[in-house]
């Protein structure tokens, strides 16, 4: 679940579900995607259509299947981590292994979020120090008179959270021919001779998904600093040139796990990093600070 956090907006991405086939040539076995009992799987036959299986047999959406150029490989698209991805596997299913790896909320975290610091007083000293890769001296008011640290992310108020996951789809045509001939003559003689076309199509695409952060004024408001949101690691290890350091706000931390479903949006939570359970859990509630309170 995301943690303190309206989903307001989300875009998805659907698949056409077009039967797919490969012919893997002197092989003789067919492979190709067909609907199964939930979901669409990768299955192979024989070219008189005998010995039908399910090799990719994943509960998940399998599709495209290719052959490698030898006959021994397949590549072929999943979604079973989330997005569509591209994996390979032996041609008899086994070894299924994914190859790209094209991360964002399917990984828990999100590719970025939006916070500022409304309506502020800015001057600067030694603007000149960014060509020398050195931060500027900043002094920052509100419109009440109050003093602000800009490199510290904690006064800032977060509006949004957004994704942008990137999708591949490559199709690749394979013809192949072969010809051979044999001659009795005094020494044993054979021509051989063959053809191999390819054809590759690759179509990329990005799936954008935004979130806008609306907890109530009694949970903490859209201010950073109430939450649990600071990249404190990193932001200790990150130092500019001249010292200044800069409190950053951490994308996966927006994107925690309440395993007990204990928590509700305008919660205010404390959260851990944890030991991976799976692509979607890297971080989870260990403390509800405050619970927001419906009217």
């Amino acid at each position: 679940m995301l943690v303190a956090a309206a989903v307001v907006a989300f875009g998805a991405l659907f698949l056409a579900s077009n039967a797919s086939t490969s012919f893997p040539g002197d092989v003789g076995v067919i492979a190709f995607d067909r609907p199964g009992d939930a979901n669409v799987d990768i299955y192979t036959m024989e070219g008189d259509g005998s010995n039908l299986r399910n090799i990719s047999n994943n509960p998940a959406g399998d599709r495209d299947p290719r052959y490698s150029p030898d006959g021994k490989r397949i590549v072929f698209v999943s979604n079973r981590d989330g997005n569509w991805e591209i994996y390979v596997m032996n041609a008899d299913g086994s070894a299924q292994t994914r190859l790209t790896d094209n991360s964002d909320i399917d990984e828990g975290m999100f590719s970025n979020a939006a916070a500022n610091v409304p309506t502020v007083i800015v001057s600067g000293q030694e603007v000149n120090r960014m060509s020398e890769m050195m931060m500027p001296k900043l002094s920052v008011k509100s419109r009440t008179g109050a003093t602000i640290d800009p490199y510290d992310v904690r006064a800032y108020t977060l509006n949004t959270a957004s994704s942008a996951r990137l999708g591949m789809k490559n199709v690749l045509e394979t013809a192949a021919a072969n010809a051979s001939r044999s001659f009795n003559a005094v020494l044993p003689l054979t021509l051989k001779a063959g053809v191999l076309v390819e054809k590759t199509k690759r179509d990329t695409w990005t799936e954008s998904s935004s979130w806008n952060f609306r907890p109530p004024a009694s949970a903490g408001g859209q201010i950073v600093g109430n939450y649990d949101l600071v990249a404190e690691g990193y932001s200790d290890r990150r130092v500019f040139p001249g010292g200044v350091k800069i409190k950053w706000l951490s994308t996966t931390k927006l994107y925690a796990h309440d395993e007990k479903n204990e928590s509700h949006t305008g919660d205010r939570v404390r959260v851990m990093e944890m030991r991976p359970m799976s692509r979607m859990k890297r971080w989870r509630v260990t403390d509800i600070l405050s619970k927001v309170t419906v009217g």
